[in-house]
């Protein structure tokens, strides 16, 4: 016998050996330490959430429910830190569709049906849209948003005849154990400007705090020499703080009041006109 052909022998004997080996792992039983570590990889972090009425684990639902993390969120402030315009149309199967071009109204749209269709909620409450003097898409800041929930199709059942597209529900960040505090300044090529500021902390052992404030603006931009504004003008003031209670049996409750103050202008620039020769200013 030759050096190749003894070679291939123990390459062939090594090669049993390893399946045999192979196959006496598989048939032994798993402990149940590796029981566990595998099904925490199967389940990875628990999400909880809201939009369907009750808070209960996204795995548990019998409806499909997509959750947008804090990470992406942070993504998107970086971006675009005065609304969630962006956070909403980048999300596969939502558009936002601009509603006033001169004062730069939206709502957004899920699987095509309009916007009337779908309802936005905060923390599980209709808070915006439905009428038209309520807080707008593009009013609201994402500073203090700790998960977006969305449900595509009819949600009706839950939330009546203004969700028959769908359901976006925007989920406040919970205070963290220690204290926290952001601060984010941001300013376009298009003259708008954006501050916007986050703190949270616990109060005791059983309260803790979150606010939110902003200020955001943009300069009314003609970009078209035409003597529209192609880009409206706004002035924007917000301020939210709450107040979140945990019992020592699991019992929730938290506290919120909001104020929003704003002025946008739109329409034509000052001293120009449309063509019938009027001006059509818009505030």
């Amino acid at each position: 016998m030759n050096a190749n052909s003894l070679v291939a022998s123990s390459l062939s004997f090594a090669s049993l050996a390893l399946t045999a080996t192979a196959a006496a792992a598989q048939d032994r039983p798993a402990t149940p330490a590796q029981q566990e570590s595998v099904e925490e990889a199967e389940e990875g972090e628990e999400i909880v959430v809201q939009a369907t009425r009750t808070g209960r684990r996204v795995q548990d639902e019998p409806i499909r429910v997509e959750v947008l993390d804090r990470e992406e969120i942070e993504e998107k402030i970086a971006m675009v830190p005065g609304n969630i315009a962006m956070l909403v149309n980048e999300t596969p199967g939502l558009r936002v569709q601009v509603t006033s071009p001169a004062l730069g109204a939206a709502n957004v749209r899920v699987q095509g049906l309009k916007g009337r269709y779908i309802q936005i909620l905060a923390d599980g409450l209709p808070l915006y849209g439905g009428q038209t003097p309520s807080i707008g898409l593009l009013q609201i800041p994402p500073t203090d948003l700790g998960q977006v929930e969305i449900i595509k199709g009819a949600a009706s059942a839950l939330y009546g005849p203004s969700a028959l597209g769908g359901v976006v529900n925007l989920v406040s960040r919970r205070p963290s154990p220690a204290q926290q505090g952001e601060l984010l300044l941001n300013a376009t090529s298009r003259g708008g400007q954006d501050v916007t500021a986050y703190n949270s902390g616990p109060l005791t052992d059983t309260l803790s705090y979150s606010l939110t404030g902003g200020f955001n603006r943009q300069d009314r931009q003609d970009i078209d020499g035409d003597g529209w504004a192609n880009i409206p003008g706004y002035d924007r003031w917000t301020i939210r703080p709450r107040l979140f209670w945990e019992g020592a049996s699991g019992a929730k409750a938290y506290l919120t009041v909001g104020a929003l103050a704003e002025q946008r202008r739109g329409g034509t620039l000052p001293d120009r006109v449309v063509p019938d020769g009027s001006p059509f200013a818009q505030n």
